[in-house]
């Protein structure tokens, strides 16, 4: 690599580093949202096509893990977030999709670009929101949806894409 794109990279990789703890924190009050109308409930009424959405987008998940597909994991991840959104029933909420939308894609991007493995390590967690949403087991979601929310966290930290939380 010739230092001036060696230079590149690495102003790039701090220009990631710094989108992500801006993204992060703003999602933590919404994360925090989302947690607390899973805890509600709203998953539970969630329609059954609502769910297929949730479970189709997981699938795909599992699909760009296997593939090794960047791009795809991406999307998929965050087409899974947005239709547990959606699934909620919360108009309140739903307003935000495309902001969300677009925080969960920035994030997302800089996470799994960087670690695919990590990534597939959190699919077991995704799983178990998708499977408790099916049961219609609030608690159950909200705790996997922390869970989740967890390692990415902690994966993010890892490598230096954000602050630690005191």
């Amino acid at each position: 690599m010739e230092p001036a794109q060696s230079g590149r990279a690495a102003l790039d990789a701090a220009r990631r580093r710094l989108q992500c703890r801006t993204v992060l924190g703003h999602r933590r009050g919404a994360r925090g949202l989302r947690a607390r109308r899973l805890r509600a409930g709203g998953t539970v009424r969630a329609e059954r096509r609502e769910i297929t959405r949730i479970r189709l987008a997981y699938e795909a998940m599992e699909q760009a893990a296997e593939h090794d597909d960047v791009p795809a994991a991406i999307q998929a991840d965050k087409d899974f977030h947005l239709a547990i959104l959606a699934a909620t029933g919360n108009p309140i909420l739903q307003a935000f999709d495309t902001a969300i939308d677009a925080v969960l894609g920035q994030l997302f991007k800089a996470a799994i670009e960087i670690h695919m493995e990590s990534f597939r390590k959190n699919l077991v967690n995704h799983l178990r929101v998708l499977e408790a949403i099916e049961q219609r087991r609030p608690e159950e979601a909200r705790q996997a949806m922390l869970d989740m929310i967890g390692i990415t966290r902690r994966h993010l930290e890892k490598y230096e894409l954000t602050k630690p939380i005191s």
